[in-house]
C-alpha cells in the first residue's frame, strides 16, 4: 500500500451498527438542567425509523464520508456509498486511475457476496477505475482504520443525547464536518440563540394560558425593547476588542 501513488484513492469502508431513531437512552453523559425523558423500554416499533450508516474513510485526505438509509444494510447500500463517495470526491483525484478498498469480511461488503462483487464491477465499468478490494480477516476488524478514525468520533459526538429524530442523528454527523471556530459560533451563537427565544415564548403562552393577558404583553414588549438594543450593544463591545 505504500507503493500507491497519492493520485490514486485508498479508502477503508465498513457499516456501523444500526442506531434505533426515537425516544430511546442512549449511553454517555451530557451537560443539562433536568434529565430527558426517555422511553423504558427500547422496543423496535416505538421507534421512527432504524437508521443504517455506511461509512467511507479516504485515507489519503484524512477524510470521511458517511450515507444514512432506513433500509437494511445490504450490498446495495455499500456500492451505492462507495458511488456517492467517488462522485463527491472525484475532483480531488483527477488523474486516479485505480482505488483500493479494505473492507471487513463480513456484513454488506463480505468477501463472499456475489451481489458486492457484482456491484463493484458495474461501478467499475461506469466509472473507469480499477477497482482491489482487501478484506480483513475474520477478528481483526478493529484494525480496519474506519473504526477508529471515523466511527468512534460520531459514537463520542452524540454520547449522552436522544436521537429523538432522523434529522438529530444527521445534524450530529454534519457537524463533524464544521470547523472548530464555526462548531463554537453553530453550539454557542445559533443555539443559545434559539433556546432563549424558546423560552420567551413559552413563557409568554404560558402567561397566556393563565389568562394573564397584561404581564405577557409586557414580557413581548419589555424583551423585545431591551433586547435589541442589548443585542447591539454587546456587538458594539465586540468591535471594540
Amino acid at each position: 500500500m505504500r507503493g500507491l501513488p497519492h493520485q490514486n484513492p485508498r479508502i477503508s469502508v465498513d457499516a456501523k451498527k444500526k442506531e434505533l431513531v426515537g425516544n430511546f437512552k442512549n449511553s454517555g453523559q451530557s451537560w443539562r438542567q433536568e434529565a430527558e425523558k426517555v422511553n423504558a423500554h427500547d422496543f423496535p416499533q416505538d421507534a421512527e425509523c432504524r437508521a443504517s450508516q455506511y461509512g467511507i474513510y479516504d485515507q489519503e485526505r484524512n477524510e470521511g464520508h458517511v450515507c444514512v438509509a432506513t433500509s437494511a444494510d445490504t450490498a446495495d447500500l455499500a456500492v451505492d456509498a462507495i458511488a456517492d463517495w467517488w462522485r463527491l470526491d472525484r475532483p480531488n483525484y483527477p488523474q486516479a486511475k485505480r482505488l483500493m478498498i479494505e473492507a471487513d469480511s463480513g456484513g454488506s461488503n463480505a468477501s463472499r457476496s456475489r451481489r458486492f462483487k457484482k456491484g463493484l464491477q458495474d461501478f467499475a465499468d461506469e466509472s473507469g477505475l480499477e477497482i482491489t478490494v482487501c478484506h480483513y480477516p475474520p477478528g481483526t476488524s478493529k484494525w480496519n482504520p474506519i473504526e477508529h478514525r471515523l466511527f468512534s468520533q460520531i459514537t463520542a459526538t452524540w454520547a449522552g443525547f436522544v436521537l429523538s429524530t432522523l434529522a438529530v442523528l444527521l445534524g450530529f454527523i454534519t457537524g463533524l464536518t464544521l470547523s472548530h471556530q464555526a462548531a463554537l459560533l453553530a453550539g454557542t451563537a445559533f443555539v443559545g440563540a434559539y433556546t432563549t427565544f424558546s423560552t420567551w415564548m413559552l413563557e409568554t403562552q404560558r402567561l397566556t394560558e393563565e389568562r394573564q393577558i397584561w404581564p405577557a404583553v409586557a414580557n413581548l414588549v419589555v424583551s423585545g425593547a431591551f433586547g435589541l438594543p442589548a443585542a447591539m450593544l454587546g456587538q458594539w463591545i465586540a468591535g471594540l476588542l
